[in-house]
């Protein structure tokens, strides 16, 4: 009875391993698959939220400064796709980058009414105007902060 269960045993693993064999191959080529996507998304990412940090910091000293910004539509395609592709601790990571720069951004419209304001009376640098550019600064730099912890993250994931 035994040689009949071994037999058994035998030709029941002889004829699965071809079926978990191929199942390991597609696990795996779906990992492969979603590190390139994360790996594609991430190179966007770091590309744009580098260019956001970089121009709060240029607009926290010169709010008035004419600067490139990525395209709206680029930044919700790849906000929408970090949502679906990214790790959670990259995606909430954007999430608080996010949080600053539209903080930043706010409070930067607030700040350019006022110089247009200030420079259209001729009045030259008030102290309010310089009041509000150290609070945009310091809004710039939660900006760049979270900037390099969304790096960090990203490099972290990435050596794995």
């Amino acid at each position: 009875m035994s040689a009949t269960v071994i037999a058994v045993a035998g030709i029941i693993g002889t004829l699965s391993s071809p079926m978990l064999a191929e199942r390991m191959k597609r696990r795996s080529a779906r990992g492969d698959r979603q590190h390139d996507r994360r790996l594609t998304l991430y190179a966007d990412l770091m590309q744009a939220t580098a260019k956001i940090a970089d121009n709060a910091r240029s607009w926290s000293a010169m709010p008035l400064a004419e600067l490139d910004e990525p395209e709206d539509s680029f930044l919700d395609r790849m906000f929408a796709q970090v949502r679906v592709v990214a790790s959670d601790q990259v995606r909430d990571q954007t999430l608080r980058f996010q949080g600053s720069a539209g903080a930043f951004n706010r409070r930067l419209l607030n700040v350019r009414a006022l110089h247009r304001r200030v420079y259209e009376a001729g009045d030259g640098d008030s102290g309010e105007a310089i009041q509000s550019r150290f609070q945009l600064g310091g809004l710039a730099d939660e900006v760049v902060d979270d900037f390099k912890r969304l790096e960090s993250t990203v490099r972290r994931e990435m050596a794995r």
